[in-house]
């Protein structure tokens, strides 16, 4: 047993010693590279050495030159082709690399073109070509028109996907494909609706493709609920840049702050309803009456439907001492009742339709954090129209979300309407501004427009308030039926400001929607150029009257502090957004005594948190400068009180320096 075993140990002790010899650095001119080989292969001819020798750890490269009717799909062992070359990296082994290469598909692509639009070239002469062919494709669109883009699956108006906005489109050709090319009429607006989980009503398509083509009209509408979509089980409250509802919000009949190239994409965004089991609720006549609710959720949304029945009442009490913190009002609601909501103090958020008929500000109490409304129309506007002076001022507040540059606002009531010239303005600054004339009916809060464009300054902005004589320009807060009329396109400018500063909302928004319905339909591109021009001027012809203003006083009893308090909050929300409050004043007859202007001026200078930069015996003008009421001056009578507004913002920003 002991020879055997000292064989063993011997053999032992030798292969110890023959590791030890692996273990230091290799004896001088021993190559320890390795030999990476590819292989001969069809459709592709290797141009540079072949095999090589590597060292470890380091990369194989080989020169190809592939056959153009083939192509490399892939190469073994993780090597990568690209650019005529073939790599292997960090190579530890000797290897044999082979390639997957096959002859190319030949592969067609067609424009689908209407060349009544425009013309389609290619930089290829034929229209089949090699599978991984570079294509460009270029539109060009004839007088007249506007390319929208190019889609696939159809005209983007027939439910197509877009995949350029580009009249130059470049793309790799990786299967058979058919473009289409997409125009409108020259200054329209492409709106493209993306139902998002729902669908299109009665119809096999997921999108709905609009074109607006008034090109007075700045920001386009939203698309009004009137059953365009439908999703069972959920309550459309609005779109969204993003189908994850994480871009802009627009709700329904808002206006679109257009993007340059004229094209937008939105989609539906839902609510699904709460579980009507969490309801108490009865049922009358085939309408459902919410009576209570016993859930603890978070968004309450108020059911389209309870079964086969239309959800058309919320009666006293039906929400009390509950904890969620949005309330959904869906479209078939009719009627919500005085004390609905009470004791709910986590209650902040409420989206309404404009369905509703009966409601007014005792349908919530003690609800202390209730401050954002968010309106949504299901119905076509009454308003909207030369005709109607009010529904024509929707378009200051799409000059006011547009408005390109440092923005100059004036506001007060008509007085700025048709006393101001916008172009005047900007060029009497040397343009440095872009005006905004948000001059609207003197009956209307002038604390709730300026709240409004508190939200849209920047800074370095200025806003003049020129007000009239009277509790609204001073800072009443009551929200009536004409200020609901100058929003009826523009619902958007309540979800700008907090509601708790403002009485009558509810209110006066039942008296507005009831006393509309009598009115003809309208639609939302029903805007005119006629009366109010793109910067917000009342702009028709005043001349040839002969009516003679029958002066207005200078009474410092409207400059109450409870008035005061509201017009300079949101006068401070603009200062603290960064811009400048300007303090002007209205125009007046000459032929009124002007014994009290001093203590006038002097009441407003120590009570509103502007700067005033006129006086106002210089708006105190001649008989001959009056249009049509004791504020409307006439088109000479408007430029004379441009120039003074010139001079004295002028002089204001000289002293600011």
């Amino acid at each position: 047993m002991k020879k055997p075993l000292l064989v063993l140990l011997i053999l032992l002790a030798a292969l110890c010693a023959v590791g030890c010899l692996w273990d230091t650095e290799p004896a001088p001119g021993r190559d320890m590279n390795l030999v990476v080989m590819l292989t001969e292969g069809e459709g592709y001819a290797i141009t540079s050495q072949n095999p090589v020798r590597v060292p470890p750890g380091g990369t194989a490269s080989f020169e190809v030159e592939v056959d153009p009717t083939y192509i490399i799909d892939s190469v073994s062992r993780g090597a990568v082709y690209a650019d005529g070359r073939i790599t292997l990296e960090n190579v530890n082994y000797p290897a044999t690399l082979k390639v997957a290469s096959r002859p190319r598909e030949l592969y067609t692509y067609v424009v689908t073109n209407d060349s009544r639009y425009g013309t389609i070239s290619s930089n290829q002469d034929s229209q089949t070509v090699y599978e991984g062919t570079e294509i460009t494709i270029t539109a060009t669109p004839k007088e007249g028109a506007m390319f929208l883009g190019f889609s696939v699956g159809g005209l983007l108006k027939s439910g197509g996907t877009i995949v350029s906005y580009s009249t130059e489109y470049t793309f790799t050709l990786t299967k058979s494909i058919r473009l289409y090319a997409n125009y409108a009429q020259q200054g329209s607006k492409i709106i493209i609706y993306k139902a998002n989980g729902g669908r299109v009503a009665n119809s096999s398509q997921d999108s709905i493709f609009v074109e607006v083509s008034n090109s007075h009209y700045i920001c386009p509408n939203t698309i009004y609920d009137a059953g365009n979509f439908v999703r069972e089980g959920y309550v459309l409250y609005g779109y969204n840049t993003e189908p994850d509802g994480s871009g802009r919000y627009y709700g329904l009949g808002w206006n679109i702050v257009m993007p340059e190239t004229g094209i937008e994409t939105l989609y539906a965004q839902w609510m699904e309803e709460t579980d009507p089991g969490k309801f108490t609720y009865k049922t009358s006549g085939g309408k459902v009456q919410i009576t209570g609710y016993t859930g603890d959720d978070e968004t309450v949304v108020i059911p389209e439907f309870i079964g086969s029945s239309p959800v058309t009442t919320i009666t006293p009490g039906a929400f009390s001492g509950c904890s969620f913190s949005t309330l959904v009002f869906s479209k078939n609601l009719k009627t919500v009742a005085g004390g609905a909501v009470l004791n709910c103090p986590n209650f902040t958020t409420l989206y309404m339709s404009d369905s509703i008929l009966a409601i007014n500000d005792s349908f919530y109490s003690n609800c202390p954090n209730f401050s954002k409304l968010y309106m949504n129309a299901t119905q076509a506007p009454r308003y909207i129209s030369s005709k109607v002076r009010n529904g024509t001022y929707q378009i200051k507040f799409e000059r006011l979300m547009t408005a390109p540059g440092k923005k100059l606002i004036v506001t007060g009531g008509s007085n700025v309407a048709y006393g101001v010239i916008s172009e005047q303005l900007m060029a009497g600054l040397d343009n440095e501004y872009s005006a905004v004339n948000y001059g609207c009916n003197a009956s209307t809060p002038a604390s709730f427009y300026i709240e409004v464009i508190s939200n849209f300054i920047k800074e370095g902005d200025i806003l003049v308030h020129a007000p009239e004589n009277n509790q609204y320009q001073w800072g009443y807060n009551e929200i009536n039926t004409t200020l609901w009329q100058i929003f009826e396109g523009a619902y958007d400018a309540f979800s700008y400001v907090d509601i708790r500063n403002y009485i009558n909302v509810f209110s006066s928004f039942a008296s507005f929607n009831t006393s509309r319905q009598s009115r003809g339909l309208n639609t939302y591109e029903n805007y005119t150029s006629e009366t109010v021009n793109m910067y917000g001027d009342f702009i028709k012809e005043k001349v040839g009257t002969t009516y003679i203003p029958s002066g207005q006083g200078f009474t410092v009893s409207q400059l109450t502090a409870s008035y005061n308090k509201n017009l300079n909050r949101s006068l401070d929300m603009v200062a603290a957004a960064g811009g400048k409050c300007y303090l002007s004043f209205a125009v007046r007859y000459a032929s009124k005594n002007a014994a009290n202007q001093e203590a006038y001026m002097q009441t407003a200078k120590n009570n509103i948190h502007a700067t005033m930069i006129s006086k106002t015996g210089d708006y105190i003008f001649d008989s001959k400068y009056f249009y049509n009421s004791d504020y409307h001056l006439n088109t000479a009578g408007a430029i004379i009180r441009t120039d003074l507004l010139i001079r004295d913002i002028k002089a204001q920003l000289a002293k600011e320096k």
